[in-house]
């Protein structure tokens, strides 16, 4: 079965971590210039941040056993182009700003000049984060319905996942400023996909096509970083699974 997926990729930002350090920073009396989330800043991450989904892509093959006249098992191997970017603008200047990081030793302040600001700047410009993936899905077909041309199918996969090269970008602690997000990013995931197709049956194929939605499980950064973002996929998956005869 070769299959590809034409698809947008949707994020969800979770800041609760980067909250807790800000309590705790408040908790130990430390003086306001140093928090990493400035008390004039009350809105969520995902209240504050700009970002639109962008087209990605997924090819690849399955092998398809049947175990019974409607139930299938699949695996094999799939690449997968997941993209989506940021609104922000970018300034004549560098401005100093920071991340603040989590690790064995408490928390860590990381800084870095960026010409990227949130709030302001000379022109808008727009961030592309592209992260290729390749992954092994494992997961079941399931013909609900099947005539004698047309059919329906229902499809879910487990997909442990890698990352092979990415173009990402962090915002940062005072939500204000962009970096590049690189050296930060998990290496491995896991994603799970669902989704139906219709079916068509010829002589030599059987041609699908249908919606899936694919669901990243874990961040798409290390735990170092308080932000925790999951990325979604809604995409169109065309099929041609071709039946083996000795």
């Amino acid at each position: 079965q070769f299959f590809a997926t034409s698809s947008i990729s949707y994020r969800r930002l979770t800041d609760a971590k980067l909250k807790e350090i800000n309590l705790s920073t408040n908790s130990a009396n430390i003086s306001s210039n140093n928090l990493p989330i400035s008390s004039s800043v009350p809105a969520g991450v995902n209240d504050i941040v700009r970002h639109r989904p962008a087209v990605g892509w997924e090819i690849g093959f399955n092998v398809v056993y049947a175990i019974s006249r409607s139930l299938q098992l699949t695996t094999g191997v799939q690449l997968n182009l997941r993209r989506y970017d940021i609104e922000t603008f970018v300034s004549r200047t560098r401005d100093l700003s920071s991340l603040s990081l989590i690790n064995n030793r408490g928390i860590e302040t990381m800084s870095f000049y960026t010409p990227y600001n949130n709030n302001n700047g000379y022109r808008s410009t727009v961030l592309h984060n592209d992260l290729y993936q390749v992954s092994a899905p494992v997961g079941i077909q399931w013909k609900m319905i099947e005539g004698k041309k047309w059919g329906l199918t229902a499809e879910a996969s487990v997909q442990p996942t890698l990352s092979l090269k990415a173009n990402t970008w962090l915002v940062s602690s005072d939500y204000k400023h962009y970096t590049e997000g690189n050296d930060l990013l998990r290496k491995w995931n896991i994603n799970s996909a669902a989704g139906f197709q219709i079916t068509y049956t010829s002589k030599k194929s059987v041609l699908g096509v249908g919606p899936q939605i694919r669901y990243q499980h874990l961040p798409t950064y290390s735990n170092l970083y308080p932000i925790k973002e999951n990325l979604i996929d809604y995409g169109i998956r065309l099929s041609i699974t071709r039946p083996y005869r000795k």
